[in-house]
């Protein structure tokens, strides 16, 4: 007779939260797409009754993004906050986004990739977890899902115009506020 009855238990790297780390082999090869200093091409997107802020902060070391956004409307009116960042030229030649981020409480982020189409644009999508500590994220771009309706289960990195950085019904309830920093944002293969 078994001493212990349970379910598989693996062991794996974990953050708080509940996230399991994969292990990833360090990038050979980065593109930076904001490091320090001014962020000119990045853009808010936002739902009509939300509310998104996109400031340049200064660090010890440089600068850093800071995001400050508010969830308003209804659960129905799927309200959302974004930071988009268009997609450079070479996207497909890399296998995954980079950056370090935190947030003022524990929180999930969507990071997204956006591919427009004639009568509606496809997105894929990886739900982040931040909090207060300042740590490096990786996404790899084959692990992201459809977010809604999409002409494939993987995105065509080619076709790719906006990666987003996305705050939304999906991880926030209507009227949830808060802020976020993002810092060394980058692609990597």
């Amino acid at each position: 007779m078994p001493w212990v009855i349970s379910n598989p238990i693996y062991v794996a790297e974990q953050r708080a939260g509940g996230e399991v780390l994969p292990r990833i082999p360090a990038a050979k090869d980065v593109q930076w797409q904001y490091e320090n200093g001014p962020a000119p091409s990045w853009r808010v997107e936002k739902s009509p009754e939300s509310q998104g802020v996109l400031d340049v902060v200064p660090t010890v070391g440089g600068t850093q993004l800071s995001i400050r956004y508010a969830i308003g409307g209804t659960r129905s009116e799927n309200p959302y906050a974004a930071v988009a960042m268009p997609a450079a030229t070479g996207l497909s030649g890399f296998d995954r986004l980079m950056f370090t981020a935190r947030a003022n409480r524990p929180m999930r982020l969507s990071v997204q990739v956006r591919v427009p189409g004639e009568s509606q644009e496809q997105r894929w999508h990886r739900s982040v977890y931040l909090d207060e500590t300042a740590r490096p994220i990786v996404v790899m771009f084959d692990d992201m899902t459809p977010r809604g309706p999409t002409s494939s289960t993987r995105p065509d990195l080619v076709a790719v115009r906006d990666v987003l950085f996305v705050v939304d019904t999906a991880n926030a309830r209507p009227g949830t506020n808060g802020q976020l920093w993002l810092d060394d944002v980058g692609y990597g293969r």
